[in-house]
């Protein structure tokens, strides 16, 4: 049977019963506290209308097994599509950390190349030096960061190389580099992924919301109220016993 929300008394879960709030974060399965007691609320009153006696009667309603079970489909679907997002918020902080160290080893690569640049031409060809980005802030941005560990790269591997820069150096600094980019790129795509699945999870539970009023609305003409006997079952669909449920209309822009 529903939980009403109402501690003076029964009310209704329909629309007039839906005040703005703002957003809570959920229990963890990637659902804010407004979308867990929606789905909450629609699964109990699956199980409520999925009574054979309750059935019979809703199904001249047009609510019949086939959409209940769609309601139950769309419920799972969006719990799926909250778990997704947080295993996706997951694998984003744990690429973020991976992209730090990262970027703190190429830093630090080219860092000792520079050292040994300045060592070999600072006072004799200073101008060899801007291969290098020598006097730059070589890790202001990523963008900036992979530009000048490309250059790099590219000296090293056309240009006359510093002293115990060698082929062996040169390859881990490569791999640095790689490492840098492949955990950005990662770091992007589960924030991509993350944001994709709130979407469809924010959508799917509006579907569910829809589904589970049109039951409301249709067992609120199967069971009126003023009819003896009918309060109890008006109560299990968190309609309100002594009155039809009503209807928030949306003001005109």
């Amino acid at each position: 049977m529903p939980t009403n929300e109402n501690p003076t008394g029964p009310a209704p879960a329909g629309e007039n019963n839906d005040k703005p709030k703002k957003q809570k974060r959920g229990d963890g399965s990637g659902l804010n506290k407004k979308e867990i007691r929606e789905l909450n609320l629609a699964e109990s009153l699956v199980a409520v209308a999925s009574k054979p006696e309750r059935l019979t009667i809703l199904e001249p309603h047009e609510i019949d097994a086939e959409f209940l079970g769609a309601i139950t489909t769309g419920i799972k679907a969006a719990r799926g599509q909250g778990s997704a997002a947080v295993q996706n918020d997951t694998g984003k902080e744990g690429a973020t950390l991976n992209e730090t160290e990262a970027r703190q080893n190429l830093v630090i690569a080219m860092r000792q190349v520079q050292a040994a640049a300045k060592r070999k031409w600072a006072r004799t060809q200073p101008h060899k030096l801007d291969g290098y980005a020598v006097g730059k802030n070589i890790d202001a941005s990523r963008p900036v960061l992979e530009e000048h560990s490309a250059q790099f790269i590219e000296t090293l591997n056309t240009s006359e190389r510093p002293p115990s820069i060698n082929t062996t150096f040169i390859a881990k600094l490569a791999t640095a580099r790689s490492d840098f980019m492949s955990y950005g790129n990662e770091q992007g795509s589960k924030q991509s992924a993350a944001s994709g699945a709130r979407d469809a999870r924010k959508q799917r539970v509006a579907t569910v919301k829809d589904r589970r009023l049109e039951l409301q609305y249709a067992a609120d003409g199967a069971w009126p109220p003023g009819v003896p006997g009918n309060a109890a079952i008006r109560r299990e669909f968190g309609l309100p016993p002594n009155r039809f449920l009503s209807v928030r209309r949306k003001k005109a822009a």
